[in-house]
């Protein structure tokens, strides 16, 4: 709330050859550049104030007018706060008391005033005193020629303004008018950039609070899973211990009868069984625990199914089923973690393995494909078994749940962490007549595009 002569260096036109029209439309373009309600009331009244001129802005609210703007002579300024004892800075008078100042609002009519007292009301309106006193003296004077005009803001009421100065007259009503209706077009494109403006604080305050809400649930998680993994050890490496305490009392027991070597050797046995048995129970648990990084390398589809093949081959009961590869060696080697994708596949393979009856094909195989245009990995493992029961399908991912009376229940959630980790999906259908566990995750093909590949640019 000042009066200066210039805008940031640049100074309006108001000569004789100049019209009020020009003069106002200067301002009113650099007014545009107001990114808020108070820049475009404090540009617009400095540029007034360089034209010799004095500007009011009064707001009208449900229940108010608010003085957003006053520029006059900075005498006259003083002595009116030294009057009221206060500043005028958000000055405030009920819109009880207004009434005539609002009627001039609905109106939607810009007046010429040859007497013109919207600010003395107004001031009697908000503290009940009179500014007449100020009248005595040039300095501290009211100007009586001014235009006053309705500023509407979305097509809304939003308050009134109001341009004084001597040399105004009933002719200049239209080039106030015209500069009110600029005025409030960059009311209203200040008011939607502080909405905007606004918003973004709050989203970035929600952001904040969201991220420290993600903060303590993963915290939270990590926590719920040291106690998921501790259940896990107690449930699962009590039934191993319980047998080998067993097996060492029963030894201890062979030893002091002297019983037969074959007694021994058995009980000896059972042990070792048991402990190859708890190491792989640990080596499950510690890779569905950690959280290791993927170490991506290109590797041949043929490469990783062969080798899980070999794997699976040296399993005890491997000789009840026949092994399928159906893998082109063409096929372009892609990135993934050869090591982690080795186990998550082995683990697919045993259990169609055990699921599959004697003598039975479990069939492997894998290509690169194009899904939606993109190139996908598919790894697909199928058996012949009796299928999985509709009531279990659901959980067959969840850590610990097994239908075997001999698993862990560990063996596919590690094969969806895996996969995941490669920002992929595994799958399975199942029926009666077996099982078919897919996966998919996408595909990077060293020195080779999807396009070229469907194009038939890249030799096969």
């Amino acid at each position: 709330m000042a009066c200066v002569s210039s805008i940031d260096g640049w100074e309006p036109r108001r000569d004789a050859g100049s019209s009020l029209v020009a003069s106002l439309s200067e301002v009113s373009a650099v007014v545009q550049r107001g990114r808020s309600t108070d820049d475009v009331l404090r540009i617009a009244g400095e540029g007034v104030a360089a034209l010799g001129m004095r500007l009011l802005v009064l707001q009208c609210t449900d229940d108010a007018f608010v003085l957003r703007a006053l520029f006059t002579a900075p005498a006259r300024l003083a002595a009116v706060e030294r009057t009221l004892g206060r500043s005028l800075k958000g000055l405030r008078a009920p819109a009880s008391e207004c009434a005539s100042l609002r009627e001039l609002v609905a109106a939607r009519r810009t007046t010429y005033c040859d007497h013109i007292d919207v600010f003395d009301r107004f001031v009697r309106a908000a503290t009940g005193q009179e500014l007449a006193a100020l009248e005595s003296a040039s300095t501290t004077a009211s100007i009586a020629n001014g235009v006053l005009a309705p500023l509407f803001v979305h097509d809304r009421p939003w308050g009134l303004l109001s341009l004084v100065s001597p040399r105004l007259t009933p002719d200049d009503a239209a080039a106030a008018r015209l500069f009110t209706s600029q005025i409030g077009s960059a009311l209203e494109a200040a008011e939607t950039i502080e909405a905007l403006e606004t918003k973004n604080r709050e989203l970035s305050s929600v952001n904040q609070e969201l991220s420290f809400a993600n903060a303590e649930l993963v915290k939270r998680e990590r926590l719920a899973a040291v106690g998921e993994l501790a259940a896990i050890v107690a449930h699962e490496v009590r039934n191993p211990l319980c047998v080998i305490f067993n097996a060492i009392t029963s030894l201890r027991r062979a030893l002091d009868d002297d019983a037969p070597r074959g007694t021994r050797a058995e009980l000896l046995e059972i042990l070792g069984d048991e402990a190859h048995r708890l190491n792989h129970i640990v080596a499950q648990m510690l890779d569905l625990a950690k959280p290791s990084a993927l170490r991506m390398q290109p590797t041949r589809l043929q490469d990783l199914l062969a080798g899980v093949v070999s794997a699976a081959a040296a399993s005890p009961d491997a000789g009840a089923v026949r092994f399928r590869v159906e893998a082109s060696p063409d096929e372009p080697a892609v990135d993934m973690d050869p090591r982690f994708m080795h186990q998550a596949m082995l683990n697919l393979v045993l259990n169609a393995m055990h699921a599959s009856p004697r003598g039975a094909d479990v069939v492997l195989s894998g290509a690169v494909t194009a899904v939606h245009g993109r190139p996908v990995v598919r790894l697909q493992v199928v058996d012949t078994g009796p299928g999985i029961p509709f009531e279990d399908r659901a959980r067959i991912f969840e850590p610990l749940f097994t239908t075997k009376s001999s698993g862990t229940g560990l063996g596919l959630s590690l094969v969806k962490r895996v996969v995941e980790a490669h920002a992929g999906e595994v799958t399975c259908s199942t029926d009666a007549s077996g099982s078919v566990f897919v996966v998919t995750f996408p595909a990077t093909v060293a020195g080779d595009t999807l396009r070229e590949r469907e194009s038939g640019v890249v030799a096969t």
